[in-house]
């Protein structure tokens, strides 16, 4: 699958912190990363819950509509999906000059399984597989006892790059 990955600043920015939708705060991104979102299949971008926690966003622009992974809480944030609604359809205004047909009928996209952790410190490892997995189009397949091999493949790939 062709990704764009934003990074952590992305939904804060998107969201005002979870609380006012700003598409000029990020309107930019996509044109400083030479990006045109409507290529791509997905957007993959990281997300601080609360400043405690770490999930994993994505706009699924192959199947129109988005997706929340988390290893912890079953829901996103309540403007999760407007929020997302709403920035596919200014990016679209934006870079297309035109409107964007059907997005009023893009929709969360719940996965059937979610890994959940055991413990209270490895959503990050999570987040970061939960992106691994879902950008390369493979299953979900690790799980809380899978955390300290993962963990050295993270450390493994930072010392290699």
């Amino acid at each position: 699958p062709k990704c764009w990955f934003p990074n952590s600043f992305f939904w804060p920015k998107l969201s005002g912190n979870n609380k006012e939708y700003s598409y000029k705060d990020v309107r930019r991104w996509t044109v400083k990363a030479k990006i045109d979102i409507f290529e791509l299949d997905y957007v993959i971008f990281p997300m601080n819950i609360g400043e405690t926690h770490w999930a994993m966003g994505a706009i699924d622009l192959k199947d129109k509509g988005f997706r929340y992974f988390d290893s912890m809480f079953s829901r996103p944030p309540a403007n999760f999906v407007s929020f997302l609604r709403r920035y596919v359809a200014d990016e679209h205004k934006a870079k297309k000059s035109k409107e964007l047909s059907g997005i009023e009928e893009w929709e969360l996209m719940v996965p059937a399984k979610i890994p959940q952790q055991k413990n209270g410190y490895d959503c990050g490892v999570f987040t970061c597989f939960f992106a691994d997995c879902f950008s390369a189009g493979k299953a979900l397949t690790f799980e809380q006892e899978d955390m300290p091999t993962l963990r050295v493949r993270i450390a493994a790939r930072v010392l290699k790059a």
